[in-house]
Protein backbone atom coordinates (compact mmCIF):
# COMPACT_ATOMS: atom_id res chain seq x y z
CA UNK A 1 0.00 0.00 0.00
CA UNK A 2 1.47 3.13 -0.95
CA UNK A 3 1.87 6.20 1.65
CA UNK A 4 -0.41 8.80 1.25
CA UNK A 5 0.58 12.10 3.52
CA UNK A 6 -1.61 15.31 4.62
CA UNK A 7 -0.37 18.54 5.93
CA UNK A 8 -2.22 21.92 6.71
CA UNK A 9 -0.71 25.29 6.97
CA UNK A 10 -4.16 26.19 8.37
CA UNK A 11 -6.84 25.85 11.50
CA UNK A 12 -9.36 22.94 11.26
CA UNK A 13 -11.94 26.04 10.88
CA UNK A 14 -11.56 28.64 7.94
CA UNK A 15 -11.34 31.86 9.67
CA UNK A 16 -13.15 35.13 9.23
CA UNK A 17 -11.19 37.81 7.87
CA UNK A 18 -11.39 41.81 9.00
CA UNK A 19 -13.34 42.04 5.59
CA UNK A 20 -15.81 39.25 6.40
CA UNK A 21 -14.22 36.98 3.85
CA UNK A 22 -13.66 33.21 4.41
CA UNK A 23 -9.65 32.04 4.18
CA UNK A 24 -9.59 30.32 1.18
CA UNK A 25 -7.30 27.20 0.71
CA UNK A 26 -5.26 25.79 -2.46
CA UNK A 27 -4.37 22.19 -2.57
CA UNK A 28 -0.80 20.96 -3.71
CA UNK A 29 -0.61 17.85 -4.83
CA UNK A 30 3.25 16.61 -4.30
CA UNK A 31 4.59 13.67 -5.27
CA UNK A 32 8.22 12.64 -4.03
CA UNK A 33 10.79 9.65 -4.75
CA UNK A 34 11.71 7.51 -2.01
CA UNK A 35 15.23 7.90 -3.11
CA UNK A 36 15.58 11.68 -2.71
CA UNK A 37 12.53 12.23 0.23
CA UNK A 38 12.82 8.92 2.36
CA UNK A 39 10.52 10.68 4.58
CA UNK A 40 7.39 11.69 3.37
CA UNK A 41 7.68 14.99 6.12
CA UNK A 42 11.06 16.09 4.06
CA UNK A 43 9.01 16.16 0.67
CA UNK A 44 8.78 19.69 -0.61
CA UNK A 45 8.18 21.78 -3.55
CA UNK A 46 11.19 21.69 -4.21
CA UNK A 47 12.50 18.08 -4.19
CA UNK A 48 8.91 16.55 -5.75
CA UNK A 49 8.91 14.26 -8.54
CA UNK A 50 5.63 15.96 -9.48
CA UNK A 51 3.96 18.95 -8.05
CA UNK A 52 -0.10 19.52 -9.32
CA UNK A 53 -2.05 22.68 -8.48
CA UNK A 54 -5.78 22.29 -7.97
CA UNK A 55 -7.51 24.30 -10.09
CA UNK A 56 -10.29 25.25 -6.84
CA UNK A 57 -10.33 26.60 -3.40
CA UNK A 58 -11.96 25.26 -0.69
CA UNK A 59 -13.00 26.74 3.09
CA UNK A 60 -11.60 23.79 5.35
CA UNK A 61 -8.43 21.68 5.61
CA UNK A 62 -10.54 18.41 5.29
CA UNK A 63 -12.39 19.06 1.81
CA UNK A 64 -9.06 20.29 0.65
CA UNK A 65 -7.56 17.34 1.12
CA UNK A 66 -10.24 14.86 0.11
CA UNK A 67 -10.69 16.60 -3.21
CA UNK A 68 -6.77 16.48 -3.56
CA UNK A 69 -6.82 12.37 -3.13
CA UNK A 70 -9.53 12.49 -5.99
CA UNK A 71 -7.81 14.92 -8.48
CA UNK A 72 -4.73 12.77 -8.38
CA UNK A 73 -6.40 9.82 -8.99
CA UNK A 74 -8.36 11.36 -11.92
CA UNK A 75 -4.80 12.15 -13.65
CA UNK A 76 -2.01 10.01 -15.40
CA UNK A 77 0.78 10.91 -12.58
CA UNK A 78 -1.82 9.82 -10.12
CA UNK A 79 -2.66 6.43 -12.09
CA UNK A 80 0.95 5.43 -12.95
CA UNK A 81 2.64 6.03 -9.12
CA UNK A 82 6.17 3.81 -9.39
CA UNK A 83 6.57 1.78 -6.26
CA UNK A 84 8.98 4.42 -5.23
CA UNK A 85 7.01 7.33 -4.64
CA UNK A 86 4.75 9.14 -2.35
CA UNK A 87 2.14 11.47 -2.26
CA UNK A 88 1.81 14.62 -0.14
CA UNK A 89 -1.13 16.87 -0.61
CA UNK A 90 -0.49 20.33 1.10
CA UNK A 91 -2.99 22.95 1.48
CA UNK A 92 -1.85 26.82 1.77
CA UNK A 93 -4.05 29.80 1.90
CA UNK A 94 -5.44 31.12 -1.58
CA UNK A 95 -3.42 33.70 -3.26
CA UNK A 96 -1.82 34.47 -6.69
CA UNK A 97 0.26 31.68 -7.56
CA UNK A 98 2.79 31.91 -10.35
CA UNK A 99 4.60 28.85 -11.86
CA UNK A 100 7.92 30.00 -10.05
CA UNK A 101 6.08 29.63 -6.55
CA UNK A 102 4.82 26.25 -8.07
CA UNK A 103 8.17 24.33 -9.14
CA UNK A 104 9.94 26.05 -6.37
CA UNK A 105 13.58 27.64 -6.75
CA UNK A 106 15.73 26.52 -9.69
CA UNK A 107 19.13 26.70 -10.14
CA UNK A 108 21.03 29.44 -11.41
CA UNK A 109 22.42 28.81 -15.17
CA UNK A 110 25.65 29.99 -16.43
CA UNK A 111 25.82 30.94 -20.25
Amino acid sequence: MRAFAALVGAREEAPITNDGSHLMLTGLILVCSLAVAPDISNCTRANAVHVLRMPAVFASPATCFMHGQAYLAETTIGRDLAQDERVKVICVQTRSVTAADVMGPQPATSH
